[in-house]
């Protein structure tokens, strides 16, 4: 019994060592595709017409809310969630779990669009703003299928830019952009809104 305990201890500490090396994969593919988003965003939307906010947090029922990023523009506002995912996902947009399908099995997790819906009624309290001005993104930044048809604001990070221009109804004046992102950049801890991350609208 005693010949074991070495074993046993050497294997707890490998997977001690893989579950840290696997995180910090995973804490970098994440800052990896908020950079790809990021870029994204910037190269495809004109700052006459958009700004794009990056790491905004609101104030919320129980904790606060954080979005990945948000486009302030004439079009209307973008509530932009991110999931970096991989694999088939299957879901309908009113059940409570999804799924994925990969290599590794299969994995179930909480549908996302309910967050985006907080998100949205948050940023819409915050601004004093009609829901109808208001949308939101979910954007798969992996390599992904669906297994049923989403949403049509579900999307790949390579539909992103198309669901957001694909909004050209002018809705909000553009005297009014500077007041809105205003308030949102007012509404931040010192520290929560990635403020480098701006591009200011101006015709």
């Amino acid at each position: 019994m005693e010949g074991l305990v070495l074993p046993v201890l050497l294997f707890a500490l490998a997977c001690l060592v893989l579950c840290i090396k696997l995180g910090a994969v995973t804490a970098w593919q994440q800052a990896w595709d908020d950079r790809r988003v990021r870029k994204l965003l910037q190269l495809d939307l004109p700052a006459s017409h958009y700004s794009v906010l990056h790491r905004v947090e609101l104030p919320g029922d129980k904790e606060p809310l954080h979005i990945d990023h948000l486009v302030v523009s004439v079009y209307g506002i973008f509530v932009i969630k991110k999931d970096s995912r991989s694999g088939r996902i299957s879901g309908k947009p009113g059940d409570a779990r999804w799924q994925r399908s990969g290599l590794f099995g299969e994995q179930q997790f909480a549908n996302p669009l309910f967050e985006c819906v907080s998100q949205v009624k948050a940023l819409r309290l915050l601004l004093g703003l009609d829901a109808s001005l208001l949308n939101f993104v979910l954007v798969f930044t992996g390599n992904v299928t669906f297994g049923n048809p989403m949403p049509v604001n579900v999307t790949r990070l390579d539909g992103l830019s198309l669901f957001i221009e694909g909004r050209d109804k002018l809705l909000i004046d553009f005297d009014v952009l500077p007041i809105l992102v205003g308030r949102i950049r007012a509404a931040q801890p010192l520290a929560g809104l990635d403020r480098d991350a701006v591009q200011p609208a101006s015709r």
